[in-house]
């Protein structure tokens, strides 16, 4: 169950112009084309052959982060404008467990892949002498759930090491605090990025004694983790820093 879903907007969203449609010819015979924007999930196998459940996180601009929701790597790439053909520049963050097999933290390599646009990301990476394929799907139920920042407020937490937890609270307006129980301090703020689409802008800020990263990037509110019950599946990074996940509701 979505966090106060709005489910009755996903019927307009597929109307010509709108719920109250359109009388102008050009929009009958030729109806704008879906947008990348939205939640994909499936699979990501790599070159040892070991496969993990991943989400992809697509902006309106075609920004994509690929998250490894169990060992926290992801990999940012920007999908074509108008083809099937994705053939694009990969920048990947090893998870807090191990490097890439070059022994980087982060990494740039390609995208050799087929971009369907809401509808299936499908193909082949290669960075940090890591290689594989993948294959997402999108998630019409997820992704059409218009952003509030109000349906976020509770108390969210997940790991981030092992036995290392996160825990935020997040406010009716989206801003947040927390810690983890490395003693790490955490403050930021979550904000729509799409009027129709369930995308938000994450802003993060970590303070370990004297280190401060400020990271950011996407989120989306799902509800498939394990638990079966709210979560918030996220990636942020810099130039050479990066956390990702998912974030349960308490």
């Amino acid at each position: 169950m979505m966090r106060a879903g709005k489910a009755g907007l996903l019927g307009c969203a597929f109307l010509l112009a709108g719920c109250g449609g359109s009388d102008h010819p050009d929009d009958i015979l030729n109806p704008p084309q879906p947008g990348p924007a939205g939640y994909y999930a499936g699979t990501l196998v790599d070159h040892t052959g070991i496969g993990v459940n991943v989400v992809a996180l697509v902006t309106d601009d075609g920004d994509v982060r690929i998250i490894d929701t169990l060992l926290g790597r992801q990999f940012l790439s920007t999908l074509p404008a108008s083809n099937s053909d994705w053939q694009a520049p990969l920048k990947g963050y090893a998870g807090p467990l191990a490097d890439f097999p070059d022994g980087t933290r982060a990494c740039t390599g390609r995208v050799d892949a087929s971009a369907f646009a809401a509808a299936e990301l499908l193909g082949d990476y290669s960075c940090g002498g890591d290689s594989g394929s993948f294959d997402l799907v999108y998630d019409d139920a997820v992704s059409f759930n218009p952003p509030d920042v109000a349906e976020l407020t509770g108390v969210v937490q997940g790991l981030i090491l092992p036995h290392d937890f996160l825990l935020l609270i997040i406010a009716p307006d989206g801003s947040y605090s927390g810690s983890d129980t490395a003693g790490c301090a955490y403050i930021g703020g979550f904000t729509a990025a799409d009027p129709i689409i369930n995308l938000y802008t994450l802003q993060l800020t970590q303070t370990c004694g004297s280190s401060v990263l400020r990271l950011s990037g996407t989120a989306v509110l799902g509800v498939d983790h394990p638990g079966g019950g709210p979560a918030l599946y996220y990636g942020v990074s810099d130039t050479k820093h990066s956390l990702a996940g998912v974030l349960v509701f308490q």
